[in-house]
């Protein structure tokens, strides 16, 4: 059971999306419940070794929440929610960093893990809220690490609202697909970008130059910074630590948690 114990550091999110039908509808929330269902957790597991939380804070027009804690001495699972409540206006949400017990469980990624409203660069599109659930593993640094005991856990967030609009300048996103349920995805996409205030150029309007001088940040179809020739060279994505024109806020939600009576020690 101690080696059981000796839990964390690399931190993946396992997000559990749903597809959204159109720009104006609204995923449905999953409860903590059944984002562990869906993560092949019995419910009989369920009841016994997890802990509801209510945390929450608001930010920027974005609701973050921690709704529950699973742990049966190996699996750690924390549920976390975010929504967009100015859904007319895209926003970056950022998961920053847990820490158990003050050790920290960070992301192993070249940028901190992060989520747009719409999820809609791609041809992924999501609607509001999306849930997820994090999930720790060994790692080097945190191998004596116990996870035992009551322990306060700590998930950092970091909230980005552009203050300037978004353009996206690519002809790849005007292009249809002849694959019906592509080009299903690809209306949904465009729908849901322009829903939330993003514009998408036209043929006859992708000078660079004209939208950034009319403060528009300018993007590809992937998301990805455009300079004014119209490429990519030497820019970086529209995510993270590179969106700097943008209004900020860390959001810290805490909470302790016994993880002997989890565990069922």
């Amino acid at each position: 059971m101690q080696k059981k114990q000796k839990h964390i550091l690399w931190v993946a999110l396992v997000i559990v999306m749903v597809l959204a039908l159109s720009a104006a509808s609204a995923a449905p929330t999953q409860t903590f419940d059944a984002l562990m269902t869906d993560y092949g957790i019995t419910p009989e597991d369920a009841q016994a070794h997890s802990l509801a939380v209510a945390e929450s804070a608001e930010a920027l027009g974005v609701a973050i929440s921690v709704d529950g804690i699973y742990y049966d001495g190996d699996r750690l699972l924390i549920g976390w929610k975010t929504e967009n409540l100015q859904p007319e206006q895209p926003v970056l949400v950022l998961y920053t960093n847990v820490r158990l017990g003050g050790i920290s469980v960070e992301a192993d990624a070249d940028y901190p893990l992060s989520l747009w409203w719409p999820e809609a660069f791609g041809l992924f599109v999501t609607g509001d809220p999306i849930n997820g659930l994090m999930k720790a593993f060994y790692s080097e640094n945190a191998k004596d690490f116990l996870l035992q005991g009551t322990q306060e856990v700590t998930a950092d967030f970091t909230v980005k609202r552009p203050q300037k609009p978004i353009v996206i300048v690519d002809a790849d996103v005007l292009t249809p697909y002849e694959d019906k349920d592509t080009e299903t995805d690809r209306q949904s996409m465009l729908a849901a970008l322009e829903a939330c205030g993003v514009t998408i150029a036209q043929p006859d309007e992708m000078d660079v130059q004209t939208w950034m001088d009319n403060g528009y940040l300018v993007v590809n179809y992937g998301g990805e910074f455009l300079n004014t020739e119209g490429t990519t060279n030497d820019m970086v994505a529209l995510n993270g630590e590179d969106l700097l024109d943008a209004d900020i806020v860390d959001i810290t939600l805490s909470f302790t948690v016994d993880f002997d009576a989890l565990a069922g020690n």
